[in-house]
């Protein structure tokens, strides 16, 4: 019974309901004095609380200190662009139509994009291209071009990344040139899925041909390369290609004379042809293919280029797909824009004159000349490096 009088448990239920409880918090609920004091306490807490927090919201923020056991607050901590990106998180909420027009010249790799095991150096390499090429035509691209790569494409390029490492390299080569076609050109391609599917399909010799005759940490170095920026691809590009006009028709108004000493066309007729013959090409190919021009013309003291037709041959053969493939594998946009500025400063007059004084040797005691497609390929090196080639190729002819 534990010690219970079951038959008095009246008695016995009223001597627990009078003993003060835990429940009873120590207060008399039958008398109101203590009641009014519990609310009044509850309102003078919660207007100290009120008060709290509007000086808390009305406060100006503070940067917390840095700790040593916070990934995010570690070295980059008080580094300017961490500072850039707090000032500049939520701005995209305000952005005008202009400032959004802006902002989506301004190209970010997707770091999110992941659709294969990157089980080796190539293959991390092509999923960083796919990653930059989706900067334009990926999830941030208007409506009307499709996402690279589609459901078909994707299957196919896993598929590709699956096979042996000389099979991987070929697909990268072909990447690479997707990148080019999508990153230097005007107007972004609607479907660069199909694109790569018709590349891969039809092109599978001259993608071979390429990967093979290009080393393979050239092609790495090449997919590491950084999306071109707003103002390389507009005011550097511009700037160079009016310098390269220049050198061609006029010279540099001092001691070089122009390249295309002979031609009988105006200036705007040449640039017209330029933008007929390059238009559709990556932004990389057309400034090479004026430095070939220049470089080529000068050889041949403007004899070979009399008339537009002659110089549209020549632009002709630097946009046949092998040429181009191969030059674009090896050489980025920053890159192009850097050899073509040396190629006009005027100390290199030194370095030009001694290169034709060992093509004219191989000439004339070897009866070894290169064509015009073998000197176009000299010419994706400085004239430094043209020079250091020309004479190893004596060399190893006189041994």
């Amino acid at each position: 019974d534990w010690g219970l009088d079951w038959e008095n448990r009246k008695t016995v239920q009223r001597e627990y309901d009078d003993d003060d409880g835990d429940d009873d918090w120590g207060l008399d609920w039958e008398g109101g004095e203590a009641t009014a004091d519990v609310v009044a306490e509850i309102e003078k807490k919660a207007a100290q609380a009120a008060k709290k927090k509007d000086k808390w919201i009305n406060a100006p923020w503070e940067k917390p200190l840095p700790s040593s056991m916070d990934e995010d607050y570690g070295d980059a901590w008080g580094n300017a662009e961490a500072e850039q990106e707090d000032q500049g998180w939520g701005q995209d909420l305000y952005q005008t139509t202009e400032e959004k027009k802006e902002a989506k010249l301004h190209w970010e790799a997707d770091k999110t994009w992941s659709e294969w095991n990157a089980n080796s150096e190539v293959a991390m390499a092509a999923e960083n291209i796919v990653r930059k090429i989706r900067s334009r035509v990926g999830p941030d691209a208007d409506k009307s071009i499709v996402q690279f790569p589609d459901e078909v494409c994707k299957d196919i390029l896993v598929q590709q990344i699956g096979r042996p490492p000389e099979e991987q390299q070929v697909l990268l080569t072909a990447l690479l040139w997707l990148e080019a076609s999508t990153l230097e050109v005007a107007e972004a391609p609607t479907n660069l899925s199909t694109a790569a599917i018709q590349l891969i399909a039809q092109e599978d010799v001259t993608l071979r041909a390429v990967s093979s005759r290009v080393p393979r940490h050239v092609l790495i170095a090449k997919a590491d390369a950084s999306i071109p920026s707003k103002k390389l691809r507009e005011e550097d590009v511009k700037e160079v290609v009016g310098k390269l006009f220049q050198q061609l028709l006029h010279g540099d108004g001092k001691n070089k004379k122009a390249s295309l000493k002979k031609l009988k066309a105006e200036e705007d007729d040449l640039q017209q042809l330029v933008d007929d013959v390059l238009s559709n090409n990556p932004t990389t190919l057309k400034i090479m293919a004026l430095v070939h021009l220049m470089e080529f013309a000068e050889m041949q003291q403007g004899r070979q280029f009399e008339d537009l037709d002659s110089i549209a041959a020549c632009l002709s053969k630097m946009c046949v797909f092998e040429h181009a493939l191969d030059m674009v594998c090896r050489i980025s946009l920053l890159e192009a824009i850097l050899l073509a500025n040396k190629a006009l400063e005027p100390e290199e007059q030194t370095l030009r004159a001694k290169k034709y004084d060992v093509l004219n040797r191989l000439q004339v005691a070897w009866e070894v000349s290169p064509s015009e497609e073998q000197l176009a390929q000299l010419h994706f090196l400085t004239l430094e490096r043209q020079l250091q080639v020309l004479l190893g190729i004596e060399r190893d002819i006189e041994l």
